[in-house]
């Protein structure tokens, strides 16, 4: 099968690659996303070297005279494919049509290739031959209900016009191509909230701190392992074995997120009782999704 290529070059990568530098890619890799899947593509198809070219071409198992012309057509698509953005436009029998998000392009997959349920609408993530007759390059798949699709998009643009102020001609299918890791970043980022309601919302309580230190020592009796994040502490309060609020405390400020607007109330009644004239009230926020990405 073609997706054995893919194997048999990744594993000539590591026999014969530098395994320092292979230790570098997995790290920069897996800091965006989880997936070993799309790594692997990623490494034999998308990455390139000191001497820009892709790892599949340096590192490819066989004499390349040997190679059988289904496998070569098979290393052509897949060294020109990348991980798109794609909306099922419909069904057709066994078989999806998705649509570009960005180019309009259409292509025809079966449902087969597909290991996730996919509705009308929906948003795939995924790398596939750029033909009408599409097929899916590596078995990786991530899909979206079709109400993130405005916040995904919208955050796809902001950084391609970001690139596209270095590079005037660059389109989106070089965007994709050359900085895949910018969208996995924002799908798997997104991702995280794909099992949550689609109109979540946070709702916010800002403070001005005036005495950080006894703020600091106050909220530690309230949560003595908080999480530090460089300059910030977070502090997770739980009620019955719930976390119903999180506490985001910096020198200056103090933020109080909560899942309702009932317990940011109650907690700012507790909070106002307890740490009382260190801490003063500026404003309360409703944060959308959109917000909180």
């Amino acid at each position: 099968m073609n997706s054995l290529i893919t194997e048999k070059i990744v594993t000539s990568i590591y026999k014969k690659g530098n395994i320092e530098e292979l230790a570098i890619l997995e790290e920069e890799f897996f800091k965006v996303c989880k997936n070993h899947q799309l790594f692997i593509d990623w490494l034999a198809y998308d990455y390139l070297d000191k001497n820009k070219e892709p790892f599949s071409e340096v590192y490819y198992p066989i004499d390349k005279e040997a190679i059988p012309k289904e496998d070569e057509e098979y290393l052509k698509a897949a060294l020109t494919s990348f991980v798109g953005v794609y909306e099922v436009d419909r069904f057709e029998e066994n078989y999806l049509i998705l649509k570009d998000v960005f180019t309009r392009f259409k292509i025809k997959v079966s449902k087969d290739e597909m290991d996730e349920e996919i509705e009308k609408y929906d948003i795939v993530i995924g790398r596939f031959m750029r033909s009408p007759n599409g097929r899916l390059l590596g078995s990786a798949v991530i899909s979206l209900p079709c109400q993130f699709k405005t916040i995904l998009v919208g955050h796809i643009v902001e950084e391609y016009d970001r690139k596209r102020n270095l590079e005037a001609s660059l389109t989106y299918e070089e965007f994709f191509k050359k900085y895949p890791l910018v969208l996995l970043k924002i799908v798997t980022s997104i991702s995280s909230y794909k099992n949550q309601r689609a109109d979540l919302t946070v709702y916010q309580s800002v403070y001005a701190v005036k005495d950080h230190k006894r703020v600091r020592s106050l909220l530690r009796d309230m949560d003595t392992s908080p999480e530090i994040n460089g300059n910030e502490e977070i502090f997770s309060l739980s009620h019955k074995g719930r976390v119903v609020a999180e506490i985001v405390l910096s020198e200056k400020n103090l933020e109080v997120e909560c899942k309702s607007s009932s317990e940011r109330q109650k907690l700012r009644s507790t909070l106002e009782a307890k740490l009382g004239k260190d801490i003063l009230h500026i404003r309360d926020e409703n944060l959308t999704i959109d917000d909180i990405l």
